[in-house]
């Protein structure tokens, strides 16, 4: 009886880390769309600001919500995906004028890495000790 009572609390967890998850992944799609779209069409950058905190506030969200099982996620080739996201982000502060390709290139990579077939997103690209 134990082990279906502790099964069922394991699915509502699971669930619920689910639905949170899908929840800000909506929110970061938004924040993300309305800041490079800003940036698309010469908004001014005061206006743009909180959008790039939503932005950031939102993914760094995401990845702890990615990473809370294991802390494997970013030695695998989804979470390099996000460091390389993150890499590109910061590519912004000194290419200022190329922001929007930039910017661009960040939401391609985020959309290979979400398409992939999951052999390939858990791939662990970064092993940290042999696997025999």
């Amino acid at each position: 009886m134990t082990d279906s009572l502790g099964s069922a609390e394991k699915n509502r967890k699971s669930l619920t880390l689910r639905a949170c998850n899908i929840g800000v992944r909506t929110a970061h799609i938004i924040a993300t769309c309305i800041l490079v779209g800003g940036h698309y069409f010469a908004v001014a950058p005061d206006l743009l600001l909180p959008w790039l905190y939503a932005t950031v506030a939102s993914g760094a969200i995401l990845i702890l919500i990615e990473a809370y099982p294991g802390w494997r996620w970013h030695r695998e080739a989804r979470g390099c995906m996000v460091l390389t996201k993150i890499g590109v982000m910061c590519l912004v502060i000194w290419l200022w004028e190329y922001r929007v390709i930039w910017l661009l290139t960040v939401i391609v990579i985020g959309s290979i890495g979400s398409h992939m077939p999951r052999q390939y997103r858990y791939f662990q690209v970064i092993p940290w000790r042999r696997i025999d």
